[in-house]
């Protein structure tokens, strides 16, 4: 099943891994509420390839209570959360709570204790701190200090995703409207992603609700489902938020266009991908991926293919196929590169397969530079189908086969994977 799935992850994509910007930053709110539109492969790489550390006050149980209500409905938004532990459990998302010893801690015991929790939690790829009612009375420089502190973070642990977050917006209280919309502004200005917590607060199927002419929480969500200060309803919008943002991590282009970064300019992704042909036939076929790459420096390609079942592969440097999560981690190919003039149509992978699962497979492909995405990412289908062929194979020297359950190897390798992207002679 291998086969077709390796072909395509023969494109590229980015991985959204924490030291991957948005240049135009990420923010989550009220827009981002339609599960519907999320493709659930995505919300299976969320669960597969993330390890959640969520520290939190009273209000920010809003979010853990919608998971469990939504996971009730739709089993498929599986999610394992435990205060104080790391969970393991298959197919979910897992969430450690709160801070060692601390199920419910301040901003200033996340500040100060998340390193070491980091420290011996390896596994753990996001972190996040939800605020209570501290944001009433906190001024500009003490807001700015918790800012300055997540990017101390970020810088310190470049494998880990912080997620920044606005405080709740219960009541007409305009100092906390403020540091609110300090907090954006540093998100949008900075690149960072934002779970805007005080903006889902104030959204009611497209009405906003204002106090003394600023957003305050809108009427529909009174009450105090489980502790949560809300009802039931605010918590499951703020879980589909979450899910939404986890999507977008897990490499989901659908809510967030991606920012310019340096390079070319909008007129089209710097690296396009195409295959030979669109349809292949399930039990045995050949495939040559080929590449066109539009001039830049500084970057790293990132290759790969996504399967209908949510599993990903990448093009390594050593000549193979790497299996890897949607958040992926170091670079798979070489890099930095520089590419002076357009290259066309460049071999990037040929391959032979077999007895493969048919489906859509999803051939994505895009630069990254020291700031992150450079232009856009690319994205094609390639449809495997189930149909006869012709029992002939090329078995002899320099043959490239996969079989059922084989790893996809290609002895010597995709040439652009070499650090040179020079042409082949």
């Amino acid at each position: 099943m291998m086969g077709k799935v390796v072909l395509l992850a023969g494109a590229a994509i980015v991985l959204l891994t924490a030291a991957m910007a948005f240049p135009q930053g990420v923010i989550i709110d009220h827009t981002c509420t339609d599960l519907a539109q999320v493709p659930m492969e995505y919300i299976a790489a969320a669960q597969n390839g993330f390890r959640v550390h969520y520290a939190h006050r009273s209000h920010g149980s809003q979010i853990t209570v919608g998971l469990g209500l939504i996971e009730a409905g739709a089993g498929a938004y599986a999610v394992a959360v435990e205060s104080l532990n790391l969970p393991g459990e298959t197919g979910a998302l897992c969430i450690y709570t709160g801070m060692p010893g601390n199920d419910y801690p301040y901003p200033e015991d996340y500040s100060n204790g998340v390193q070491a929790f980091l420290d011996s939690h390896p596994t753990v790829n996001v972190s996040m701190f939800s605020w209570c009612d501290e944001l009433k009375t906190w001024n500009e420089a003490q807001v700015n200090d918790y800012l300055t502190r997540m990017s101390h973070l970020e810088e310190a642990n470049p494998n880990v995703r912080f997620i920044y977050m606005t405080a709740n917006a219960q009541g007409e209280i305009h100092n906390r409207h403020l540091r609110n919309e300090q907090i954006r502004n540093y998100c949008r200005d900075n690149g960072k992603v934002l779970y805007d917590f005080g903006d889902l607060d104030c959204w009611h199927e497209g009405s906003q609700h204002t106090e003394g002419g600023i957003p305050v929480e809108h009427p529909a969500y009174a009450g105090d489902y489980e502790g949560t200060h809300v009802n039931a309803a605010s918590c499951v919008n703020k879980a589909k938020a979450f899910w939404h943002m986890m999507a977008i991590l897990a490499g989901w282009q659908g809510g967030v266009p991606p920012g310019p970064g340096p390079g070319p300019g909008p007129s089209g992704p710097p690296l396009s991908l195409r295959a030979d042909k669109e349809f292949f036939s399930a039990a045995y076929d050949t495939i040559t991926i080929f590449a066109t790459v539009q001039p830049a420096s500084g970057f790293t390609p990132y290759i790969r293919i996504a399967t209908p079942t949510g599993s990903y592969l990448y093009i390594g440097s050593g000549g193979g196929l790497v299996p890897g999560s949607a958040l992926g981690g170091a670079p798979y190919l070489r890099g930095p590169l520089t590419l002076g003039a357009t290259l066309t149509d460049y071999t990037v992978a040929a391959f032979e397969f077999g007895n493969i699962a048919s489906g859509t497979y999803r051939l994505e492909g895009a630069l990254v530079g020291s700031g992150g995405i450079i232009g856009e990412i690319f994205s094609t289908d390639l449809i495997v189908e189930q149909r006869a062929f012709s029992p002939t194979r090329r078995t002899g020297h320099g043959a490239d086969k996969i079989g059922v359950g084989d790893r996809l190897l290609r002895r010597g390798g995709p040439r652009i994977a070499d650090g040179r992207m020079n042409p082949p002679p």
